[in-house]
């Protein structure tokens, strides 16, 4: 250990030490023994580096000189120190020095992305960013060198309201985070970097703890997954609901979640429930139109939407996820047509006669039947066939993407239904799949005057999205 900056008088030997000789040397160390005048505990790197745990409230670990006392010192300053960036290895390491180009003054507090490569940080306007995120330290102009931190408690820049509890992410808003309406205790959404701490009636600061991890990801988004979400309507009436659940958006990036049910009218898109819900336009009458669950970018508000189109609704401002749910289609009042839905079964509460025909020859005949239009469904139908007079018949349903086969009796591939007997009637339940214009076909083996063809659809699986 060095013996510090003050001198001390060498004497000749021999030199008679009087009192004065003896008091001043005496005085030189009291008045030379302070932190300046004392000797170093650094007197190389690795003197320097050393420290010392000094245990735990209840297993303290008690220091048995100076050193001991410094590197205890010296342990604490280091986990404090790790508490705010992880990679430091020493007591004096300094906090991550990068270049701000943000093209704007950063203070601290602010939220910046890091590019860990170059060592610089960028304006934090992506929402929900899943990268590395940082918080300002020491601040300054776009260009200069800047402190951030990655982790511990550290005072926050927010865009709005903040509750205590809530996971912090990336917001739109430069520099800033975004409470993602998410509480610790559940999955943390995709670019969340910290917890909120303390809370903000709006835009402001909070202490927030930081995550020592740079990305925070979710897990693997289930394709196609969808639970709950059901439609119903109460029938001549312009509301349509849709019961809570949760789904993978459209391009299976993410998870949306509608905690309550929400109730939706006919009029123009406005959030909430209770409000209107159509894209674009005037709602028209017996028309079909595409629910869907939409999302904000950071999923802090999710609502409804209908569309005319099966697969790209116009989306309100700020609203990127989306997932069709269902249809509903309005009668002639523009009012929604009543039925129930179980899961991917959709039933009609009134069954609809779509094929009422006399005589309709033997060629194949493609018909359009009630279910949604822009995708395929499998379409829930009654089948009836009335023999002439002349020669008994089959009939058969088919996907207009299968062949275009004859009914029979012997030959594949035989009939839907078969009436063995002139002048006579045979029904059946039969299922088809439509094409995306609502289309199917029926043939019969035999045609006369006295030959009818009724087809009622009672209802439509659609699978809503899962495979698409």
């Amino acid at each position: 250990m060095s013996i510090g900056t003050y001198t001390i008088t060498t004497r000749a030997v021999g030199t008679v030490l009087t009192a004065t000789i003896y008091n001043t040397d005496h005085q030189n160390h009291v008045n030379n023994q302070n932190p300046q005048g004392t000797g170093a505990y650094s007197d190389n790197v690795a003197q320097m580096q050393a420290t010392r745990n000094p245990g735990g409230v209840g297993s303290e670990v008690l220091a048995s000189s100076l050193a001991d006392e410094l590197g205890s010192l010296r342990y604490m300053l280091l986990k404090a120190l790790q508490h705010q960036d992880g990679t430091a290895a020493q007591w004096y390491a300094t906090p991550e020095v990068v270049t701000n180009n943000t093209g704007n003054t950063v203070a601290a507090g602010d939220v910046v992305i890091i590019d860990t490569t170059s060592k610089a940080v960028n304006q934090t306007t992506v929402p929900s960013y899943n990268g590395a995120v940082g918080v300002v330290l020491v601040g300054g102009a776009n260009g200069a060198s800047i402190e951030v931190v990655y982790r511990g408690v550290q005072t926050v820049a927010v865009d709005g309201a903040t509750t205590i509890g809530h996971y912090l992410v990336t917001s739109g808003t430069a520099r800033k985070a975004h409470d993602s309406g998410v509480a610790t205790g559940v999955a943390a959404p995709q670019g969340t970097f910290a917890v909120a701490l303390t809370s903000s009636g709006g835009a402001g600061t909070v202490t927030a703890l930081l995550f020592n991890a740079l990305t925070v990801t979710t897990p693997s988004v289930l394709r196609g997954f969808i639970d709950g979400l059901i439609m119903s309507t109460a029938g001549s009436s312009s509301t349509g609901t849709v019961a809570a659940g949760q789904c993978a958006d459209s391009g299976n990036t993410t998870y949306i979640t509608l905690s309550s049910s929400i109730s939706k009218t006919t009029a123009g898109w406005v959030v909430g429930s209770g409000n209107g819900g159509l894209d674009t336009g005037a709602i028209a009458p017996s028309t079909w139109y595409h629910w869907y669950v939409i999302a904000k970018s950071d999923l802090s508000v999710v609502d409804v939407v209908f569309s005319l189109s099966a697969s790209a609704p116009t989306m309100p401002a700020t609203y990127t996820y989306k997932r069709r749910i269902g249809s509903m289609k309005t009668d002639g009042s523009s009012n929604w047509t009543k039925f129930t839905q179980d899961g991917d079964y959709f039933r009609w509460a009134a069954s609809v006669l779509d094929v009422n025909t006399i005589n309709p020859g033997t060629a194949a005949v493609t018909i359009t039947v009630t279910s949604p239009p822009g995708v395929t469904t499998e379409v829930m139908q009654n089948i009836l066939l009335i023999t002439g007079a002349t020669a008994v018949s089959q009939l058969i349903v088919s996907d207009l993407a299968a062949n275009d086969e004859a009914p029979g009796t012997a030959a594949t591939p035989l009939g839907s239904i078969v009436a063995t007997a002139l002048n006579s009637a045979v029904s059946a339940p039969c299922q088809t799949r439509t094409n995306t214009s609502s289309q199917m076909r029926y043939r019969i083996s035999y045609s006369d005057a006295g030959t009818v063809v009724r087809i009622a659809t009672l209802g439509f699986r659609d699978q809503r999205g899962k495979n698409a």
